[in-house]
């Protein structure tokens, strides 16, 4: 994997600056991760989120499955409207946004680029959870 920053400090940043997006959406932690080239997104199944470099807005880039139609992408850009359009393809392309989203905003942003909803559970599920976990945990202790 290539380093696409110049500096430790630049590529911590960068991540900051991304945290502060996945909490906006309310997006898994999971969907955080580096990409190829070793840029810091926010991977979805239709595209994904990454900063635009500037330490103070986003990308989003946007890259439906190829059967998407014209008609298709068309509606995608309306339901982006809230999003500055840089780059229009036929079925894809890049939006910048220039604040973070509102809770509305991040789930048209979550639908679109296909990223997942962090997983949010009751009180109750958390405690059950957690004593799933220990009792694990001890089984494997007492192995």
């Amino acid at each position: 994997m290539a380093d696409t920053y110049r500096t430790a400090v630049e590529g911590s940043q960068d991540k900051a600056q991304l945290e502060r997006l996945l909490e906006a959406l309310n997006a898994s932690p999971s969907t955080m991760r580096r990409d190829l080239s070793g840029l810091w997104v926010l991977q979805g199944s239709r595209g994904y989120c990454a900063t635009w470099g500037d330490n103070a807005t986003w990308q989003l880039t946007v890259v439906p499955p190829s059967e998407m139609s014209k008609q298709a992408w068309t509606w995608v850009k309306k339901r982006l409207a809230f999003a500055e359009l840089t780059q229009d393809g036929d079925t894809e392309g890049c939006f910048r946004l220039h604040r973070l989203p509102t809770e509305g905003e991040a789930e048209e942003i979550r639908d679109i680029v296909g990223i997942r909803k962090r997983a949010e559970y009751s009180p109750e599920e958390l405690v059950r959870r957690q004593e799933s976990g220990k009792a694990l945990q001890r089984s494997r202790e007492a192995a």
